[in-house]
């Protein structure tokens, strides 16, 4: 939703038998409409440039399998991102021969907020338009 923090959840799986060695940077690059607020995961030192999020771990090699420290990525979508953004993240590194598998992109939907009233907001309009609409067949009859 517009103005609301939204969080997307970057998780890695490695389709190898053996785990993967080295340092492992994920890159996610954020649409227009978005705009970054934070980054976080177990092991993962995030940094971003613009648009552009980088997550960089060396620690404990993901085995094969998924991994367990997945990144959280916070943005607060703005009008620009109605209807909808496409955000991408690919990883590198970690000494990964099948790059094939390594990119993916996810489609959201962003809404504008539609505004609401307070219960007690609401109680007032049903007796302003209840009043109104007596005034008026008042008016009518007369």
């Amino acid at each position: 939703m517009v103005g609301t923090n939204a969080a997307y959840s970057i998780a890695l799986f490695n389709n190898g038998v053996v785990a993967s060695s080295g340092t492992i940077t994920v890159i996610d690059t954020l649409p227009a409409g978005l705009t970054f607020v934070s980054a976080t995961g177990v092991n993962w030192t995030c940094a971003a440039t613009g648009q552009v999020v980088t997550c960089v771990t060396a620690a404990s090699a993901p085995a094969a399998g998924p991994y367990a420290n997945n990144i959280t990525v916070t943005v607060k979508p703005a009008a620009a991102a109605v209807p909808g953004v496409t955000n991408t993240a690919a990883v590198t590194g970690g000494s990964d021969c099948d790059l094939t598998n390594n990119a993916t992109a996810d489609v959201t939907l962003v809404a504008v907020a539609v505004p609401t009233l307070s219960e007690w907001a609401f109680i007032m309009l049903a007796v302003l338009l209840a009043a109104a609409g007596f005034v008026a067949l008042r008016r009518r009859t007369t």
